[in-house]
């Protein structure tokens, strides 16, 4: 943000599905307030066609924002705090449908606690009774119990740094928090034997489920930093997976570029030394021996130098070793998944593209281009990219 110049801490805040209450508990000066204020700003913002800072965001449209915050005590109008507390939230209850959002800061507090926990759990019940959605903050155990064993609600507590005690910020969804009321009263300068006497006078039970929620707290930031970090592993392992997919494509393009060229220069020595041996061998037939030839072969012979024999069928055979390298699977990568072509054998069937009846094979692929097939008397010498396997 740039108007902060302390680092802003991001949150995740779910509401909507699985519940439709939320609860926020922890210390004075934790947060609570301030993640509550979040949704419901956020909520607003984006219902008035603002862009919310979030990396993603799914939020409902409300037909009204209500909220209980702050201290509307009033002389002239005879409320107390609790009074005002009252007074607002019977307008919101009047009010309110199941689509609005509902906000409630410090519920239960500024009367006798144990009524005060009576009516704030009606109230809460009464909330979630009528499906609207809400988000309350308060410090009192017997609502983050409350809200436990109701399905529908859910606790979210602000964190604490486990060993300052400062506020860290962050909202952890499904956990109540202490409110460490004597620990922060103990930072503010409290006497020390008015601290000692205060937590003497804490009941064994109280002792011991604080230090079961303590427990519990720090395995859940154990668990927390342990869930972040194989997080931010699986994403560098996306990451470097794309990378090494993109190397591998471009690798595989480079490769088929320099095949393509080497196949090239090979076609063009080819078709040079053919046609050096077709102007060879026009040149040998114009020589005309005078002996009279003994024989067939003996004409032949006479009718081609010897120089020039010789010659010819180097550059015959040459011109045969160049066109079967040309042919070979190696220049023609998806002729590695046809290599049953070359175990064909006489009698067995296959299927000539175009051609719905299959066609028998009368003798095995020859010089790497044709198939000799038949189908009834009808024969036909094909290439072999026309063949396909029969079914």
């Amino acid at each position: 943000h740039p108007l902060l110049s302390d680092k802003v801490v991001p949150n995740t805040i779910e509401m909507g599905n699985m519940w439709s209450l939320m609860l926020i508990t922890g210390p004075n000066a934790g947060g609570k307030t301030v993640a509550m204020k979040t949704a419901g700003l956020l909520a607003a913002m984006a219902q008035s066609g603002l862009h919310v800072p979030a990396d993603e965001a799914t939020l409902s449209v409300h037909d009204g924002f209500y909220a209980d915050v702050g201290d509307q005590q009033s002389i002239q109008r005879s409320l107390s705090t609790f009074s005002s507390h009252v007074d607002n939230l019977t307008k919101i209850l009047a009010h309110a449908t199941p689509w609005s959002l509902v906000l409630i800061d410090e519920l239960g507090t500024s009367t006798d606690p144990e009524e005060g926990i009576a009516l704030s759990k009606a109230i809460l019940l009464e909330f979630h009774r009528k499906g609207i959605q809400t988000i309350a903050t308060s410090h009192l155990r017997d609502l983050a119990e409350f809200i436990h064993e109701n399905p529908g609600m859910v606790n979210a507590s602000v964190e604490l740094h486990p060993e300052t005690l400062d506020p860290t910020y962050r909202l952890m969804m499904g956990l109540s928090e202490r409110s460490f009321a004597i620990t922060i009263a103990a930072r503010l300068g409290m006497p020390q034997s008015v601290i000692d006497d205060a937590r003497s006078l804490l009941s064994d039970d109280y002792r011991q489920m604080e230090g079961l929620l303590s427990d519990l707290q720090l395995e859940k930031n154990r668990a927390a930093a342990y869930r972040e970090q194989a997080e931010q592993e699986l994403e560098q392992a996306k990451e470097q997976r794309l990378e090494l997919d993109e190397r591998l494509t471009a690798l595989e393009e480079e490769k088929e570029n320099l095949m393509e060229s080497a196949r090239r220069d090979l076609q063009a020595r080819v078709e040079e030394i053919s046609k050096r041996l077709r102007v060879a061998e026009r040149a040998a037939k114009r020589t005309v021996s005078t002996a009279v030839p003994t024989s067939k072969a003996q004409a032949v012979e006479n009718l081609v130098p010897a120089s020039s024999n010789k010659e010819l069928r180097d550059q015959r055979r040459e011109v045969f070793k160049l066109r079967t390298e040309l042919t070979s699977s190696s220049w023609h990568p998806a002729r590695a998944s046809r290599d049953w072509i070359w175990d064909l054998k006489p009698g067995d069937m296959v299927h000539l593209q175009g051609v719905s009846q299959p066609m028998e094979v009368l003798a095995g692929a020859r010089d790497n281009q044709t198939l000799e097939i038949a189908l009834g008397s009808v024969r036909a010498t094909v290439s072999l990219d026309q063949i396909e396997r029969k079914a």
